[in-house]
This record gives structure tokens, sequence and C-alpha cells, in this order.
């Protein structure tokens, strides 16, 4: 599936090996395709992973592993008793680190647009659901409430935070390039004092995973306004 589509999909081709030109600028020519091939073979393995998630659900421990230590940093995050926002990206496969957390036990939500089609929204908070994994729709009513009400409960807010979502964003230099970033996680911290973690699920060269945690550090917040966070986190579905 990523073969094929490396081959035919020229204009997603380019936008990845214009991307990945930014990232690696000393690589040669035939090394970003090569780089962007992999990418896109490993995107047709993720999508198969996901067709087939609830049969990996079954023995999820071995297909992502979870090191200790990297597991202590978000139980040291939890403990602190006022939730956790957590920053991820599209790197690696992660539906597979949202399950593996939601599967361990941890109570975890995930912030994400819903689909044009609402069968395929329904189709995919369900599939969540089986995987322990709760969805709150961005753009929903209540949707800022629902997620100050999980963070007071000392839960987990999952949110991908690489793309450019049109929601209220700071631009961010990004490899030498202003990149628009989405600031409701930072608003979301800023105000309640949240703990921050970083981490992803990357995959190994023997096709399984590897699950790693940072916690971001910082200081005091300054006072973030109710009506702050309510723009940045319902502001504009498109």
């Amino acid at each position: 599936m990523g073969r094929l589509a490396y081959r035919v999909a020229r204009v997603e081709r380019r936008r990845a090996f214009d991307s990945a030109s930014r990232a690696f600028p000393n690589l040669s020519t035939g090394a970003l395709r090569s780089l962007v091939r992999k990418s896109f073979i490993h995107l047709g393995q993720a999508a198969l992973e996901w067709v087939c998630i609830e049969q990996i659900d079954a023995d999820i421990a071995a297909w992502v592993e979870w090191p200790a230590a990297d597991r202590q940093v978000l139980d040291q995050a939890l403990s602190k008793g006022k939730g956790v926002v957590f920053v991820s990206g599209h790197l690696g496969n992660w539906e597979l680190l949202a399950r593996r957390v939601g599967l361990a036990g941890y109570p975890a939500h995930t912030i994400a647009r819903e689909s044009s089609d609402p069968r395929l929204t329904a189709f995919i908070q369900a599939l969540r659901e089986k995987g322990r994994v709760k969805s709150i729709w961005r753009g929903q009513t209540g949707a800022a409430k629902q997620m100050l009400r999980a963070l007071k409960s000392g839960e987990i807010l999952g949110f991908l935070i690489d793309q450019d979502t049109q929601v209220q964003s700071v631009f961010v230099p990004f490899f030498g390039h202003l990149a628009s970033t989405p600031r409701a996680p930072a608003d979301l911290v800023l105000r309640t004092g949240a703990a921050l973690v970083v981490g992803f699920c990357q995959r190994l060269e023997d096709r399984k995973y590897h699950l790693s945690m940072k916690e971001v550090e910082w200081g005091e917040p300054p006072m973030v306004s109710s009506t702050m966070f309510c723009l940045s986190t319902t502001a504009n579905r498109s």
C-alpha cells in the first residue's frame, strides 16, 4: 500500500520531499527520496495496523514496548493531581500510543476534529473506546468544559499539534520556517497547572514500536482568562 501510494500520489510525494528537504538539508536527493519512500511504506503498515487494531489489542504490550522509566514519567506527572496534557504528533503510530496507555488502565482522552461524515466519526469513536480511549470532539458545544473536567479529575488529555488545524495558534520557528502551532495545550497547562508530557510511539526495526515520554517543566503560570481559553479550544471547526 505504501509503495503504491508513493508511486501514484504525486502531490503528497512532492510535499513529503519538500518537508524532508527542510528537515535534512544536507542529505542528497537520492537519500531524501529513500527517506520519503520509507515514510510512505510506514504509513501503509500503520494503516493495516489500524484495520487489525482489535487483534493487536490482545497482545499490545508485545507490539508496543513501554519501558519502566518512561511509564514512571507519566505516573509522576499524574501523581501531582492536576491531570496531564499529553502532546504528540503524527509520528510513528499515534493511535497505538493512545491505546497502549488506555489499555494499561490510564484514564485517557484524545482531542480531535470530527469527520465530515458522521458515520465515520461514530466508527472512530467506538473503535477508540474499545481501547479505553475517550474522544472529545473539538468544536462541539461543551468541549472546553469536558477538557477542564477531565484535568480536574486527574486524567490525561492527548493532543496532536504538528498540523495547522485552523484553530487559535501561534507561529513558532520549525526547521527554519514559521509554523502555525495550536495553542490550546499551553493555555490548558497555564490555566490549570496540569503537568505537560511529550511522547511518541516510534517504529523499531522489527516492525514493533517503542513508547517514550518526557515531562516538560515550566515555571509559575501567568493569569490566563477563561475567555482566552474558550476561544483557543472552540474556535473554527474548518
